[in-house]
């Protein structure tokens, strides 16, 4: 019992060393981060990265406790297993040692609920972000077609920007259009 108890604590914790949050939030802040564009007409990428990473390293941090404060409580202090004496580890301190893993793999499953439960509330599905980025590009698209509109505007205006000097320009253009049609009349 205690070998396979070793074994299957060995493989959950080697499992552990694959983090679904570490792996899924920079995917997840992308997506987030187009999202909250199209939400708001803002793209505030730095400021979300910063949060979000605060929050879990302060949430680590936070949960780095929970099994710190259990071995207290338990009596399980891993350094007496190994010393660099050796010494005959008793049946008490087996005990304790099984009771903790125990109670480890219960953290590690309640903390692996917790966070399926947590992304069943982000909604962000393919559809939906599909869709999201169609209307950013559309929009970002509109926005290069009314800038290069307005330097057009600003390029092609051969005056100098004054009321005076844009009607003498419309003044020289009536009389040159009055003087080709008289032209043609003759």
């Amino acid at each position: 019992v205690g070998a396979i108890s070793a074994t299957v604590i060995t493989a959950l914790r080697f499992m552990a060393l694959f983090n679904a949050v570490g792996s899924l939030l920079p995917l997840m802040l992308a997506e987030i981060y187009d999202y909250q564009q199209w939400k708001t007409g803002k793209r505030l990428e730095g400021f979300i990265q910063t949060f979000a990473y605060a929050v879990v390293l302060m949430a680590t941090q936070f949960a780095l406790l929970i099994p710190a404060v259990i071995q207290a409580k338990m009596g399980y202090t891993p350094n007496t297993y190994f010393d660099k004496e050796v010494h005959q580890v008793t049946n008490a301190e087996i005990k304790t040692a099984l009771d903790y893993y125990k109670t480890a793999l219960i953290i590690s499953i309640i903390s692996g609920a917790l966070f399926i439960l947590v992304m069943l509330f982000y909604n962000l599905d393919k559809n939906k972000y599909e869709k999201i980025m169609a209307e950013l590009k559309e929009k970002n698209l509109n926005t290069e077609i009314n800038q290069t509109n307005d330097e057009d505007l600003n390029t092609t205006n051969p005056t100098d920007g004054s009321i005076e000097s844009l009607a003498e320009d419309l003044k020289s253009e009536h009389i040159n259009t009055i003087e080709t049609e008289n032209n043609q009349a003759v």
